[in-house]
């Protein structure tokens, strides 16, 4: 559910930093059950990095075909910050959480930089175009800042939604709309349904 991380976070671009917070915070306070995910037929929230190291995001661009606008439209939303070592982009603040410029960008911007390092400092291995619910998965079943039993600290349950569901807030799979989203669930299932991932919940059919 998220709980604490409030809308401001979306401004400023720390949804993630959150909610890896949170989730370092359960692997490090927990005496029963750490992570528990409840999963419907959605994928989740698919974010930009707050930052991206410099020496990254030019070389993608460079080997990347795409429109020249919208490798314009990323160094507007992304500023060097020549202070930070190594230098990194930094992503401009939302004016508020429905600012239509930055969520109209984002539909250009995320499919030109998506395969770059999400936190390439912090947590290695995450990837632009990915949701939060699935970095968080990763983050929880990785040995930082402890190695957890899988078997006991950890559950999933998948809740399949039957009957017609257009509201994308509560299904973003399954539909056929988008196949990269359809992908990308199904690789997050496998994830948890590998032989050394935690047991699995009980699933429900919620129509």
């Amino acid at each position: 559910m998220r709980w604490g991380v409030k809308d401001e976070n979306t401004l400023d671009h720390k949804t993630w930093i959150e909610c890896a917070k949170g989730v370092q915070w359960c692997k490090e306070s927990s005496v029963g059950i750490a992570f528990m995910s409840l999963q419907g037929d959605k994928y989740g929230y698919t974010p930009l990095p707050k930052t991206v190291l410099k020496h990254d995001l030019d070389r993608h661009l460079l080997s990347t075909e795409g429109a020249a606008d919208t490798k314009k439209l990323i160094f507007e939303w992304y500023v060097l910050d020549e202070n930070a070592q190594p230098n990194e982009y930094v992503l401009r603040n939302l004016t508020d959480k429905d600012d239509p410029a930055y969520w109209a960008a984002l539909k250009l911007m995320l499919p030109a930089m998506r395969g770059l390092p999400f936190d390439a400092q912090r947590h290695p291995g995450l990837l632009i175009g990915k949701s939060v619910t699935e970095w968080e998965m990763r983050a929880a079943l990785g040995p930082h800042p402890t190695e957890l039993d899988r078997k006991t600290a950890f559950c999933w349950s998948h809740r399949r939604l039957a009957g017609e569901v257009t509201d994308r807030m509560f299904r973003d799979t399954g539909t056929g709309f988008n196949p990269y989203l359809d992908a990308a669930f199904e690789e997050l299932q496998a994830l948890w349904r590998g032989s050394s991932t935690p047991p699995r919940c009980r699933p429900s059919r919620r129509t």
